[in-house]
């Protein structure tokens, strides 16, 4: 099966998308304790110009379990003005600049070999990408992260690890991943149903004393 065919068709039909519902849940747990719960009922009309989102958030604060919950609800000129899910707007300007693509390139030199070197670690996930078609003609994507190159694994432990959430956690930054799995589910539509990562690893406290960690997290879909 042609994996850049298959991928090319999804993409495609989930940018045509005028509407996307549904539910992301996701996990974290430190030493086999679950530290942080976080879920994001979301709406969002690409049409209209609106967006929904009720999120609750449950965080064990040395101990304590903080309790968050909130009903967001804004208007396109909103959007534009502050950006989706607030980060996610920032998210998509410096995707659009080109932001991101400097940032990976700068970390193996500049130029145009640092360009082909982040180049290179993508392609060589997407060599590994496993594609799976389903008794129900839907198709399964899944990728190893132990399989991926250094470079995207240093981009997930940025992110995982970003101090901005790590003092709540008493966590500072993701050492090391020890084994975890990306998987898609798309229907014979090509539309996207579930996106889920799983991954087990080890990461730092804030006196940089190892701890056992475990994520997991899912976004349903409903078309």
């Amino acid at each position: 099966m042609n994996k850049i065919k298959v991928l090319y068709d999804v993409v495609k039909v989930m940018r045509d998308k005028e509407a996307y519902n549904g539910v992301i849940e996701a996990a974290v747990s430190k030493d086999e304790v679950q530290v942080a719960q976080f879920t994001n009922e979301f709406s969002k009309d690409l049409a209209g110009g609106s967006t929904r989102a009720r999120i609750t958030s449950v965080v064990d604060h040395h101990g304590r379990q903080l309790k968050h919950e909130s009903t967001t609800e804004f208007s396109q000129k909103d959007e534009n003005r502050r950006g989706a899910f607030g980060h996610c707007g920032h998210f998509h300007g410096r995707l659009r600049h080109g932001h991101f693509n400097r940032e990976a390139a700068g970390r193996h030199g500049p130029g145009l070999k640092g360009r082909l070197d982040w180049l290179l670690a993508v392609l060589n996930a997407l060599n590994n990408l496993k594609v799976d078609e389903q008794a129900d003609k839907s198709l399964l994507l899944s990728l190893d992260l132990t399989d991926i190159p250094e470079e995207l694994q240093s981009n997930i432990k940025e992110r995982f690890g970003h101090r901005q959430h790590g003092p709540n956690l008493g966590l500072k930054e993701l050492h090391s991943i020890e084994n975890g799995t990306l998987a898609c589910r798309v229907n014979p539509k090509n539309e996207v149903e579930t996106l889920a990562l799983k991954m087990n690893g080890k990461i730092l406290g804030e006196s940089d004393e190892t701890h056992e960690v475990s994520c997991q997290a899912e976004i349903r879909f409903s078309w």
